[in-house]
């Protein structure tokens, strides 16, 4: 994940919700990056949910 996918992440948030957490600046540190990912991408998931490829259902069962 790169910056400018953060930003638009970012940009998106701002529109729907009106305001980025406050938590954005702890965010952006770099020794966070790799849960900075986690959470843009379940952002974009929740941003998005159509987009998903596979039902969360179809995961759950075994």
């Amino acid at each position: 994940m790169n910056l400018d996918t953060i930003y638009l992440a970012r940009e998106r948030y701002k529109e729907l919700i009106g305001e980025v957490p406050k938590v954005e600046n702890e965010l952006f540190k770099p020794n966070v990056r790799g849960s900075l990912a986690t959470l843009f991408h379940g952002l974009a998931n929740w941003l998005e949910p159509k987009q998903r490829k596979t039902p969360k259902r179809r995961l759950a069962k075994h």
